[in-house]
């Protein structure tokens, strides 16, 4: 996956990081709690998957770029809710539940060029669009100026 869709994801938040300025990113793995495949001499649990977790402390909006550890990940964007069902990890316990359940608009899996044909369908997320998360952003952020 890091030649992948891993490293157009990576790619897609670095983006986000740079359009917004201010974003906070968890990284992790999935182990399915009922079999646990592992690998090597030592035994390695291999994960089942990969999560990157992005909040936006100033839209207050989040979501997670959730990946299959496959030869051809399929990878999708949720809710911080559905990862903690999923992983039963809550990545951000400070933020409310109506956060932790609405998936943010997420910015398209970069294309890598290892990984083109593979997401060929996966990098285009339906309804991203820049602008709008500018004006929804600008609006945030005038809202809690006008609150303080």
């Amino acid at each position: 996956m890091n030649r992948g869709s891993w490293e157009g994801i990576e790619a897609s938040v670095r983006g986000l990081a740079n359009a917004e300025g201010e974003v906070y990113v968890v990284t992790g793995v999935l182990f399915p709690a009922h079999f646990r495949q592992r690998t090597g001499p030592d035994h390695v649990m291999i994960p089942s998957g990969m999560w990157k977790a992005v909040y936006d402390p100033v839209a207050n909006e989040a979501a997670v770029y959730v990946c299959a550890n496959t030869d051809q990940p399929d990878c999708k964007i949720v809710s911080l809710a559905v990862l903690s069902q999923w992983s039963g990890i809550d990545v951000f316990p400070t933020l409310a539940d109506t956060v932790k359940q609405h998936v943010m608009q997420m910015p398209a899996i970069e294309e890598s060029p290892y990984a083109a044909s593979v997401r060929a369908e996966q990098s285009k997320a339906p309804g991203f669009n820049w602008s709008d998360r500018s004006i929804r952003r600008g609006l945030c952020m005038l809202r809690k100026a006008l609150e303080r």
